[in-house]
């Protein structure tokens, strides 16, 4: 349970609390009088009730969080303090999340409804934010906006999204790190859990992230193999166009030649837009 909802539940419990009291003392002499007896008690639970939905608590909750958080070496932001559509923020927060480890809700629409979540968020990312280029050495939210900006090559995402990429006679293997919350499709079959560890698949994959979705297939042509890279939309993030790499003679992702590309796109239907 966070500290939020431990809060909230004991704000609730203090406020059913006094309503109770407030019913029950015209109706009781002897309640009344205990309540005269016990009168501190009883404006000490007035004075936690007004403070519970007058003060704007969640912003010193969310700071001390926020401070336990980055010294137990955990990170998170809630908001990525960037300008931009919230697709281009979770573009950026997919760039944070595969290459620092650091998880996000992406853009501004993650704010939680509740009346001091608000509060509790902005405290939280004023200690995260001033952590992040003091742990890292660097201000990594801007060179991550840097990244997520630039076109990268079918071959470049497979180095970013896989710690290997190798051909094997029965299909592709893929060394995936750890990614809790990641899904996948192999070849056809149910949506599970990306284990970490070594993932074939023989034809097509889908993988499902927080911040992504892509699917990879792998096809031969004029005797070479290619896997073909395709970026879906998700979450505000609009589809790339699809992309060839090849894979070489030791079994590895390359980049392909743009004629290769062209070929491969047009055995499967596919073709990339032409340059303005």
């Amino acid at each position: 349970m966070t500290p939020m909802f431990l809060i909230y539940l004991g704000g609730v419990c203090l406020t059913l609390t006094l309503v109770l009291a407030l019913l029950i003392a015209p109706f009781s002499r002897r309640f009344r009088e205990r309540l005269g007896a016990d009168a501190r008690k009883f404006w000490a639970l007035v004075i936690l009730v007004a403070a519970f939905w007058l003060t704007p608590w969640g912003w010193p909750v969310g700071y001390a969080s926020a401070m336990w958080d980055v010294a137990k070496g955990r990170f998170f932001i809630y908001e990525i303090p960037l300008k931009g559509e919230n697709g281009e923020r979770r573009a950026v927060a997919n760039e944070l999340q595969i290459r620092f480890g650091v998880d996000s809700l992406g853009s501004a629409c993650g704010f939680g409804t509740l009346p001091q979540d608000d509060e509790y968020d902005r405290g939280y990312d004023r200690v995260m934010l001033a952590a992040l280029p003091a742990h890292f050495g660097r201000d990594i939210i801007k060179e991550c906006n840097q990244s997520a900006s630039k076109p990268r090559t079918a071959a470049e995402w497979l180095s970013f999204y896989f710690q290997s990429v190798k051909s094997t006679p029965t299909g592709l293997e893929l060394g995936v790190p750890e990614r809790p919350g990641w899904w996948l499709k192999i070849d056809g079959g149910e949506l599970e859990r990306v284990p970490s560890g070594q993932i074939r698949l023989s034809r097509k994959a889908e993988f499902l992230g927080k911040f992504a979705y892509f699917r990879l297939s792998l096809l031969s042509l004029e005797g070479r193999d290619f896997v073909v890279f395709e970026s879906l939309p998700w979450r505000g993030i609009s589809a790339g166009e699809p992309q060839v790499a090849a894979i070489s003679s030791d079994g590895k992702a390359v980049e392909a030649t743009p004629e290769q590309e062209t070929a491969v796109l047009a055995s499967l239907g596919l073709a990339k837009a032409k340059p303005d």
